[in-house]
């Protein structure tokens, strides 16, 4: 299991909370990673992975999925 970083944003892109997810690769990251922000009160989340980004996605985003 990998380590990612979550950094959940407001509105204007400033980082508000940050969480570390492991996961087996990059498609369960992005989906733990959408989930969480479904969860959380934040307006978006971008995902990395040691020093790549993966996915920004914002609320409105997430719940079109």
């Amino acid at each position: 299991m990998s380590p990612y970083r979550c950094y959940f944003q407001d509105e204007i892109g400033h980082i508000m909370a940050l969480q570390t997810i492991r996961c087996r690769g990059d498609d369960e990251a992005r989906a733990t990673a959408a989930e969480l922000l479904r969860r959380e009160p934040h307006h978006a989340v971008e995902l990395w992975a040691i020093g790549r980004p993966l996915l920004r996605l914002t609320r409105a985003s997430a719940r079109a999925d």
